[in-house]
């Protein structure tokens, strides 16, 4: 009888088996996994310091100072919740300028007014880019990131950008657009009505924020309101707009682990990719469905004027001046989602930070309604017209700006280019944070900077300032990147806040509190939204006249 085979597993060795110390499948994978780790060690050793800015004097080099990384994933793991806060700690033991590695990925993080107009201003051309790695843009809105937001600036950046400024954000535009923004107001304060009727319950503010301000935003982009914004299961296109909308701000506002140690990003670790190519195909389907009624309806009607943004972006897609830049239905579909997501979020968040800050404030809320009631009266609500007159209501949205940047990070800006900033050399391709939360609550520049004070403001040339004009003040960042829809975003902040403060008072229900911790977002909200009750301050026919005799006007127009 021939005797079995013996495997090598079962062969003995001294001390016990072979299979007791030789490779199983299992430490084969362990011993692959370290001898890859040392390897990337080894690679980051040699190559961690050639990508970071320095400077030479008298010969010698300093680099830039900053947290000592890790290796592989850098300086990521200080980053914690409040990314903002945590650099504006950092920025207290490593400078205005320091240089962190999130990932592999170089980053240089400025922290005060004289840095951020380095970036800004005297080197804007240069730091005009944006990240080259940026995974869920470039699935939701295609590889070429037709967005104004992600786009790197080139031909068709500088075309779109053109047409967001010049011709959707201009004053002739504003103008058009202000019966369609009251009536919206109007029928925001009647929604608000409806509940104060029924005595003092309450309400969570941001949601019916949100589905006022998206109305105003989708009426001025797609010409068409989003009245149906809480049907569900109604098949509707409204609703799929709606939906499409929050689930690209939700995926825009993932963290993904390949965007900061890109050789990683194939692997999909967190398993995004999936989800965010969904929502690809949920956005692409529901606004091209937009895209192509609007084209038959110009053929319909012979191109008439444009009226919406979506009528001058089939304008300039089908204009042969612009045949060399691919402004196609791609590039359509990216500037609307750009207006959805962007516009909706800063005007509700900033709102209901206002609010916060007023109910933590009374002294302060009192004299804006003071100045309400002495500016409007009390037999009307307040129109855009009266917006000028109302200086204190300015002066406490620009605090609350201040104090609550929705983006206390602007966008990350990169270098196009090699440049010296502040004696450093800043190499091509590195990415640039502009901590707009610190500078607007640094010491130096403001008296009393973590108060709310919006008296601040009166009489002060930074009350009614452009982007980038002072750079103690950037909610809306500087230069070339800043946000092209900052006008409009301000004017909606002003008008509902003015409004509901006017038309309503607003109780805390007993046992709640109002927090003002915040959580770290594509926009910054606040952790616990505001859950308070609105009491009737107007008239109920007030304000159910104004809703009939403004929606009767943008019928008539």
């Amino acid at each position: 009888m021939a005797m079995p085979q013996e495997s090598i597993w079962d062969v003995a060795a001294p001390g016990g088996r072979f299979w007791q110390w030789l490779p199983t499948p299992t430490t084969t994978s362990i011993l692959w996994a370290a001898l890859a780790l040392g390897l990337c060690w080894l690679w980051w050793k040699n190559n961690s310091q050639n990508d970071r800015p320095r400077r030479t004097q008298g010969g010698r080099k300093s680099f830039m100072p900053g947290p000592r990384p890790l290796p592989i994933i850098g300086n990521l793991h200080q980053l914690g919740e409040l990314p903002h806060r945590t650099l504006a700690e950092l920025s207290k033991t490593h400078g205005p300028l320091m240089f962190l590695r999130l990932g592999s990925v170089p980053f240089v993080v400025a922290s005060s007014s004289q840095a951020a107009k380095l970036v800004l201003q005297t080197h804007d051309k240069t730091f005009a880019g944006r990240p080259v790695h940026w995974t869920a843009p470039k699935i939701i809105m295609g590889p070429t990131m037709p967005s104004v937001l992600f786009h790197q600036p080139d031909a068709y950046w500088r075309l779109a950008r053109q047409i967001c400024v010049s011709d959707f954000f201009s004053n002739k535009r504003m103008h058009y657009f202000q019966g369609v923004r009251m009536r919206e107001v109007s029928n925001l304060l009647v929604s608000i009505l409806n509940v104060a009727l029924e005595g003092s319950k309450p309400i969570l503010l941001r949601e019916v924020l949100q589905a006022g301000i998206l109305n105003i935003i989708a009426i001025m982009s797609v010409g068409k309101p989003l009245q149906r914004f809480l049907t569900v299961g109604s098949g509707s296109c409204d609703v799929d707009i709606v939906r499409s909308i929050f689930e690209t701000k939700a995926s825009l506002g993932l963290f993904e682990i390949g965007d900061y140690i890109p050789w990683l990003a194939w692997l999909d670790l967190q398993g995004n990719r999936k989800r965010h190519r969904q929502v690809a195909k949920n956005a692409r389907t529901v606004l091209q469905r937009i895209v192509d009624t609007r084209r038959i309806q110009h053929g319909s009607q012979g191109n008439p004027s444009p009226q919406d943004l979506l009528d001058i972006l089939l304008k300039a897609a089908g204009d042969p001046n612009n045949k060399d830049i691919q402004f196609d239905d791609a590039a359509v579909r990216a500037i609307l989602l750009d207006m959805f997501v962007a516009g909706t979020d800063t005007a509700t968040m900033t709102i209901e930070w206002a609010l916060a800050e007023l109910l933590q404030n009374r002294n302060k809320l009192q004299k804006l309604i003071t100045e309400l009631h002495e500016v409007v009266g009390s037999s009307r609500i307040v129109h855009e017209n009266d917006l000028p007159n109302l200086s204190y209501l300015r002066a406490v949205v620009n605090e609350t700006l201040r104090l609550h940047p929705s983006a206390p990070l602007l966008p990350p800006h990169r270098s196009m280019d090699a440049c010296d900033v502040d004696g450093y050399h800043i190499p091509m391709g590195t990415n640039v944070y502009v901590n707009a939360w610190t500078i607007q609550r640094d010491p130096s520049l403001w008296e009393n900077p973590l108060d709310f004070e919006p008296e601040r403001f009166l009489g002060s040339p930074m009350m009614d300032s452009i982007p980038g004009q002072y750079m103690e003040l950037i909610p809306f960042g500087g230069g070339r990147r800043s946000c092209p829809g900052w006008r409009l975003g301000l004017l909606i902040t002003q008008i509902v806040l003015a409004n509901i403060l006017h038309a309503f008072g607003w109780e805390i229900p007993i046992g709640t509190s109002v927090s003002l911790d915040e959580k770290f977002g594509i926009a910054v909200s606040m952790l616990k939204p505001l859950y308070i009750s609105p009491l009737l301050k107007l008239e109920s026919n007030i304000l159910i006249d104004a809703q009939k005799t403004l929606s009767d006007l943008v019928e008539i127009t």
